[in-house]
């Protein structure tokens, strides 16, 4: 009876072992899924704003619907700044709105020379079914490059209470996970301690003694 128990026993032991084994793989396969993600992340948003600001080009978030579908509400639009003069009808522009309003970015639409310097724009957003209400007398404008979708509704999100905790809470998330090497967690590296004896050392010494005890 003896061998069957044993033969059971080293069955449910590789049983066991395999299991383990597959959860190690599924976590390390999960992690580097998750700092992967993570790397490229921030890889892409280091090159798209480096690469803006190195070439002049500043971003600005979308806040209304006027230019839909072109300019989803929530992007990101980076722009470069022009002579007014550069501007051509079709261009989408942003330009300084009159009494302080702010800025807005909306398509050209003509394009009236004043003084060889500035120039009378005309915008219309693309779902407006009219021109704004009056042109825009700038010498300089921002011209569109690119835009990126969502990622001012990003950012500002990540302004508010809510969005800081949980950029917080993401990094020591990803902290943790950095730490949790599965290759270190199953194969430990134990230092001996110093002036310690090893096993079999530790073996010799309780046998001479227990020795000298039955002298």
């Amino acid at each position: 009876m003896t061998a069957p128990m044993t033969t059971r026993r080293s069955r449910r032991g590789r049983s066991l072992s395999g299991h383990s084994s597959r959860l190690w793989f599924a976590w390390s396969l999960l992690r580097s899924v998750i700092l992967t993600s993570a790397a490229v992340l921030g890889i892409v948003c280091v090159l798209v704003f480096g690469v803006s600001f190195a070439f002049g080009v500043r971003p600005l978030i979308v806040l209304s619907g006027s230019m839909e579908p072109t300019l989803p509400v929530g992007s990101v639009v980076f722009s470069r700044t022009v002579p007014a003069a550069e501007l051509a009808v079709g261009d989408i522009a942003t330009l300084e709105r009159p009494r302080g309003l702010g800025l807005i970015t909306h398509r050209v639409t003509s394009v009236h020379d004043v003084d060889g310097t500035t120039v009378d724009v005309t915008l219309r957003g693309d779902a407006n079914a009219t021109d704004d209400p009056e042109p825009y007398a700038v010498d300089t404008a921002g011209l569109y490059v690119f835009h990126v979708p969502y990622m001012g509704t990003v950012a500002m999100v990540l302004k508010t209470g809510y969005g800081i905790g949980f950029a917080v809470a993401s990094a020591l998330v990803l902290i943790v996970v950095f730490l949790l090497d599965p290759h270190r967690l199953r194969h430990p590296q134990a230092a001996p301690l110093g002036g310690g004896a090893s096993p079999a050392n530790a073996g010799g010494a309780t046998t001479a003694r227990t020795g000298e005890e039955g002298r």
